[in-house]
């Protein structure tokens, strides 16, 4: 009888130790699962995280990529303007600027960077640029492809060349970016600027009339189509970081904040005070994604706020000039297109 019960202590032992066996096996197993997917998780993480940092690489690079365009558009009107009317230009320019006194003229070129920047930009923060008669349904019902869509335009465009053969071509096969081109020749230059630049209405004309650009362009407005694809890819790259990336626009009369403005002054263009300066206008907005500034905004500066002929709000100021040059290109287009 004692000898049966030594015996089934042994079998519980037994049994016992094989619970514990499997037990501990089945933790390994779980230990290792679990390992592995903290593993992967990692790498998961490690691979969005550069993807992300890639992401940002490609918007510096956009937008250092535009603002060489705008600054090359922009030196060329100003010069083609200096040549053919210059006094015509420096008016032009003082109908949107009126409160600011240039330390030097050379410096009214910045001002044709931010008359073309304020238009080309205008509409940024929209997924569309709000230009009508778009469909909408992607960006707001399945947002997540929608970034996608955007990335992958960014990508195709980005690889397209810049002549005017590839740039008609694009147009051609995507109407919403002919549209945009469309709108924004007829802002950026408006009738007043182009007989000037020109010699005729050609090429409004044929835009407003015909609903497509002439064939045989001007070197300025293919410049002008060079810098509109630079704003609509820049866009289209924006548009893919969740949540888009954001514009950073300084305001006018503020103090010069190193941290999220640049200066395009030289230092020896602004009179030496303990003020490093405020800001007259901005020539490029700057760009964040989420918290972090990828580009500070470029702006022109004034040593003292005496040199600006600030009369109530600046930015309504600039708005109200704005909107008076609008005015009378609206006035010139309906001209043109009745006679």
């Amino acid at each position: 009888m004692e000898h049966h019960r030594h015996v089934q202590n042994l079998e519980t032992a037994a049994r016992r130790m094989k619970r514990k066996n499997e037990e501990f096996r089945e933790s390994a197993v779980l230990k290792d699962v679990i390992e592995r997917k903290s593993a992967e998780r990692f790498r998961t993480l490690c691979s969005d995280i550069d993807a992300q940092e890639n992401q940002i690489v490609m918007l510096e690079t956009a937008v250092q990529n535009l603002r060489t365009e705008t600054a090359s558009f922009s030196e060329l009107l100003y010069v083609t303007m200096s040549a053919k009317d210059p006094e015509g230009g420096s008016s032009f320019v003082h109908e949107f600027l009126p409160q600011v006194c240039f330390q030097r003229r050379v410096h009214e070129k910045y001002a044709w960077e931010y008359w073309i920047s304020s238009h080309l930009f205008h509409g940024f923060e929209n997924a569309f640029f709000g230009l009508p008669h778009l469909d909408m349904f992607n960006a707001v019902s399945n947002p997540e492809r929608y970034r996608a869509d955007c990335f992958l335009a960014f990508q195709e465009m980005s690889t397209k060349s810049s002549s005017t053969d590839e740039m008609a071509q694009t147009m051609l096969q995507c109407s919403r970016f002919r549209e945009f081109c469309r709108t924004k020749f007829l802002q950026v230059i408006p009738s007043c600027l182009e007989h000037v630049l020109f010699g005729t209405f050609y090429h409004s004309c044929a835009i407003i009339a015909h609903g497509k650009f002439p064939s045989n362009v001007h070197h300025i407005f293919h410049r002008f189509l060079v810098v509109a694809k630079a704003v609509w890819i820049l866009h289209k790259l924006a548009w893919s970081f969740e949540p888009p990336a954001r514009i950073i626009w300084a305001t006018p009369a503020m103090h010069y904040d190193g941290a999220i403005m640049e200066s395009v002054m030289a230092s020896e263009d602004l009179e030496k005070t303990n003020d490093l300066g405020k800001v007259a206008f901005v020539i490029a907005p700057g760009f964040c994604v989420r918290n972090t500034i990828v580009r500070r905004s470029q702006v022109y500066l004034i040593s003292d706020i005496a040199n600006v002929k600030f009369s109530g709000d600046v930015e309504e100021s600039q708005m109200s000039a704005a909107s008076s040059i609008h005015t009378m290109a609206q006035v010139s287009t309906i001209q043109r297109v009745t006679t």
